[in-house]
């Protein structure tokens, strides 16, 4: 049970994530070959994406390289966020099953003829399971809304108290949303984040 468990959230999660990766062309480990580089070290840029000065102090460059952790941070919390949102999307479709079954009953409550000695299914609970169905598919699909935005907040540095705000509600979703939410919520607690949050809004 425990590696089937494993598997849905390898190829739910994981295996979405990398074929992200792979259309924008990404690669976080650079691991391919460069055959005409005199060396694989990599200068490590600043925030505004020019290279550092040999003659940096070393608490800028601290400051500059905690800020572009920051960065990447929130940059994958966005892709969690956005594939989050498109796995609450499609999970707010079952609900509809709900709300068809519903609309059936109410369509023999009205329409069908009883056989001897059988009775049709009352009205009143076709309406309830269409109601019901159709209320949790407009949730899903408000909730799915609300963490794309969240997602886009998180990646361009905006909206601090929404992506806040949806990171708390996330944390009601056991496991993935907790996870998500608690980790998103640690790193908006950063001091250095917020600052970024407040540059980008000024």
């Amino acid at each position: 049970m425990t590696r089937l468990i494993l598997s849905v959230l390898y190829f739910l999660i994981v295996t979405p994530i990398g074929l992200l990766y792979r259309l924008v062309g990404r690669s976080e480990l650079e691991l391919d070959f460069r055959t005409g580089a005199s060396s694989y070290w990599r200068m490590k840029k600043n925030f505004h994406g020019s290279r550092l000065p040999e003659t940096a102090l070393r608490p800028k460059l601290f400051l500059i390289n905690q800020m572009n952790q920051d960065t990447e941070h929130l940059g994958l919390l966005a892709i969690f966020h956005y594939v989050v949102a498109g796995l609450t999307a499609l999970f707010s479709f079952f609900p509809l099953l709900y709300a068809a079954v519903g609309t059936i009953f109410i369509f023999v409550a009205r329409h069908g003829s009883p056989k001897p000695g059988e009775e049709l299914p009352p009205e009143f609970l076709g309406w309830i399971f269409a109601v019901i169905g159709s209320l949790l598919f407009l949730l899903g699909i408000a909730i799915a809304i609300c963490v794309l935005i969240a997602g886009c907040s998180l990646a361009k540095h905006r909206h601090y108290w929404f992506a806040f705000a949806i990171a708390c509600v996330e944390c009601l979703f056991i496991p993935f949303g907790t996870i998500l939410g608690v980790f998103t919520i640690i790193v908006l607690s950063r001091e250095p984040v917020k600052a970024l949050f407040g540059a980008t809004q000024t």
